[in-house]
């Protein structure tokens, strides 16, 4: 029984978000809900092998050897094998996975991303964690502890690395991990064995923090932030409206509320 897992829509994702509770924490374990390996090869490194299932196997080798610095070994690191850039299409089966997996491995305390309009896969990510842990506990289960993590936004106009989307009174507390010397070192060369991802983890290596924080209550069918979101930005083949649109037909089909009580709603 891991102590702590982090949900992560890709392989890198746990290492830019979540290094410092992987390298402290005994018994983690991390699952990717995809392979990383989006259908459409525009979307692929210039450094990619051939074929889609190279391309996999190459991610999956660099997120065990990312993951064995932190002291994982492949046993600890899960799949569920969505397709990257298409989680936002299979939400009601990616929270049904993601509740299994949580029932089998009743982690202490789960780490997911946060909703922020970063990639659609992330966001999914939170939905589905979100409806993951309300399904596990309507089957009688505990719930686990769980926080979310901070990756990238661009709520201000321009990509924001490592802090979450700014917002008022009543947010959930923060908590800041700082990295220097030997545990940021240990940080680097865990994103260094994502060499596919070389050019896309490049804005990464200069944070020296990470920030958690208790997962709020979102209103998924609301936008994360005011104006464009950083996905929409940069080409990514899904808007925002499109992703909430799902999000509400997902949410509908779970029969998971994620508007009621609601956190944050963006503001008009």
């Amino acid at each position: 029984m891991p102590r702590l897992l982090v949900i992560a829509a890709h392989p890198d994702d746990e290492t830019i978000g979540a290094a410092a509770l992987l390298t402290t924490f005994d018994r983690c374990a991390v699952v990717h809900l995809t392979d990383g390996v989006p259908r459409d090869r525009a979307f692929w490194p210039g450094r990619a092998p051939a074929s889609a299932e190279g391309y996999a196997a190459r991610r999956r080798a660099e997120a065990l050897g990312a993951l064995a610095i932190a002291g994982l070994s492949p046993a600890d690191v899960h799949q569920l094998g969505f397709t990257d850039l298409e989680l936002t299409a299979s939400l009601p089966q990616l929270a049904r996975a993601l509740s299994r997996l949580l029932a089998a491995l009743a982690p202490d305390m789960i780490v997911s991303h946060a909703y922020e309009g970063g990639h659609p896969d992330h966001d999914a990510a939170a939905l589905a964690t979100a409806a993951a842990r309300e399904l596990i506990v309507r089957g009688g289960a505990a719930a686990p502890l769980h926080i979310e993590m901070a990756l990238y936004h661009g709520a201000p106009g321009a990509m924001v690395t490592g802090e979450f989307i700014a917002s008022g009174a009543g947010s959930p507390p923060q908590i800041q991990c700082a990295f220097a010397g030997d545990s940021l070192r240990r940080k680097q060369d865990m994103l260094r064995c994502y060499r596919s991802q070389e050019e896309v983890l490049r804005p990464f290596f200069a944070n020296t923090h990470e920030r958690f924080r208790p997962a709020p209550r979102y209103d998924f069918t609301a936008p994360p932030h005011p104006g464009p979101l950083h996905y929409e930005r940069n080409g990514m083949p899904m808007s925002g409206e499109e992703w909430r649109a799902h999000a509400a037909a997902a949410l509908a089909e779970l029969r998971v509320d994620g508007r009621a009580g609601a956190a944050r709603r963006a503001p008009a």
